[in-house]
């Protein structure tokens, strides 16, 4: 947005607002519940830790980023939701191990689960928490999880172990036109 073509244009964030949200209804996200738009610059950090100045963009009246995300909700950490455990590390130690921290759910050795987002489905063949085995583990459990079913090639940072049966695992998008090109 504050690159000199634009100047913080309100018709340039209203071109990229108009060209987003099909994108975003098509990909199954509550434009009401789930979307905030924000004009902002990355680059220079304005509208990002503090409100922009009505002298910067007079047609912005809204939060900044923090604000946005301060008031994002956390969903509850609930042991009987869908399974879901973002993968934060991966490595190969006599077979594919992954590591992250349940954020809702509750797996057991022998799950069916899937990975996030290539679908491939993978079984729990062993859990640990710390360095002791687990039989089973639950919601904000630090865990290394071996798995079958794909090779630690195919797992980055940021795929997500969950649950097979078909649930909703979006959260909040939050868009900057300033990231579109």
């Amino acid at each position: 947005m504050d690159d000199p073509t634009v100047n913080w244009s309100k018709e340039r964030y209203d071109e990229i607002e108009s060209k987003m949200i099909p994108f975003l209804r098509s990909s199954g996200s509550n434009l009401k519940k789930d979307v905030q738009f924000l004009p902002m610059s990355g680059l220079l950090g304005s509208n990002v830790k503090m409100r922009l100045d009505k002298s910067i963009c007079p047609s912005w009246n809204g939060p900044c980023l923090f604000e946005v995300l301060d008031a994002v909700e956390i969903p509850p950490r609930d042991p009987k939701g869908p399974f879901r455990m973002p993968i934060i590390d991966k490595f190969k130690g006599m077979g594919t191990v992954i590591i992250g921290k349940v954020e809702s759910g509750t797996m057991r050795e022998g799950d069916s689960l899937l990975v996030m987002p290539n679908k491939a489905q993978v079984k729990v063949l062993a859990i640990y928490c710390d360095e002791d085995k687990a039989a089973h583990a639950g919601p904000g459990e630090n865990l290394r999880v071996k798995l079958s079913g794909i090779e630690e090639e195919d797992i980055l940072s940021g795929f997500v172990l969950r649950c097979v049966a078909k649930t909703n695992t979006y959260s909040h998008w939050i868009y900057s036109p300033a990231a579109d090109p």
